[in-house]
């Protein structure tokens, strides 16, 4: 691909954040994450062998890593860090009234009210399991969907 001098591409992320860089239970998938992201490729050989586990190919690329890549997984890990200081500043003495609201991602000043002004007893409308998955499918736009499905396929050939 060719781009002119000084062009910034930046990427489209479609789905959720990215995993957690330090959850046994999804490092693999978090290294293979920062690797297709970061390192150029064009098949799955092309970010690691295949005598090689993701973390090792991680970890090798990581060894020659420019600071610039470095730069940006320690923006990706920002996420994580400020969700947890915010989590533990909602700690054991907080009024469960309060830490309730936080969950919910409300402050305190709206613990009677929704965002439209309704009492919230009035503003709960039951959902049905058709309701949810329409909601789910609204979700994603088409041009990310098709996008989705074309890097699926390059990254299956």
């Amino acid at each position: 691909m060719l781009h002119a001098q000084n062009h910034n591409t930046l990427p489209q992320i479609a789905g959720p954040w990215f995993p957690r860089s330090d959850d046994p239970d999804t490092h693999d998938f978090y290294c293979a994450c920062m690797l297709a992201l970061l390192k150029p490729w064009c098949h799955k050989q092309d970010l690691k062998r295949e005598d090689q586990s993701w973390a090792e190919a991680f970890t090798t690329f990581m060894r020659n890593a420019t600071a610039d890549h470095k730069r940006i997984i320690a923006g990706i890990y920002y996420y994580y860090e400020t969700k947890m200081a915010c989590d533990s500043s909602i700690g054991e003495g907080v009024d469960p009234q309060i830490r309730r609201w936080h969950d919910m991602g409300c402050t305190d000043d709206q613990e009677d009210t929704d965002m439209n002004g309704m009492d919230i007893d009035e503003a709960r409308i039951p959902l049905t399991e058709e309701d949810l998955k329409q909601f789910q499918r609204d979700q994603v736009s088409p041009r990310e969907e098709a996008h989705t499905e074309g890097a699926i396929q390059i990254a299956l050939a």
